[in-house]
């Protein structure tokens, strides 16, 4: 939830979309590559240098050893997380999402956040 600012950073949001639909080998490895302004190559797609910063010092992706330019979600559940959040905005535009209702419900504070544990 941080990452995004709770949904507001469309950017991030973008970023970690591009991340999770890059393809990826059959141990779940992601092939990325430094860009020179700063940012990356993630098979392929550009993250902007901010916003792959904020990923790295977040953790995100970790290195695959042993093999240089590899990496892997370093929570898979977040991957499937920013994939299951992508295929609901496009099923479901129209309608208010449960995060929107608990936010407007909470005065404008976040209610529901990333990792599920948050939420308890």
């Amino acid at each position: 939830a941080s990452l995004t600012v709770r949904g507001r950073d469309t950017e991030m949001i973008q970023a970690l979309r591009r991340i999770a639909t890059a393809p990826q080998d059959a141990w779940g490895r992601i092939e990325i590559g430094d860009l020179p302004n700063g940012g990356a190559l993630v098979a392929g797609r550009r993250v902007g240098q901010a916003q792959w910063q904020r990923l790295v010092e977040a953790g995100v992706l970790a290195p695959v050893s042993g093999s240089a330019g590899l990496f892997v979600f370093a929570e898979r559940g977040l991957m499937h997380h920013v994939l299951l959040l992508a295929a609901r905005d496009i099923a479901t535009p129209e309608i208010e999402t449960l995060e929107q209702r608990s936010t407007q419900a909470a005065g404008g504070a976040p209610v529901l956040m990333w990792p599920p544990a948050a939420n308890a």
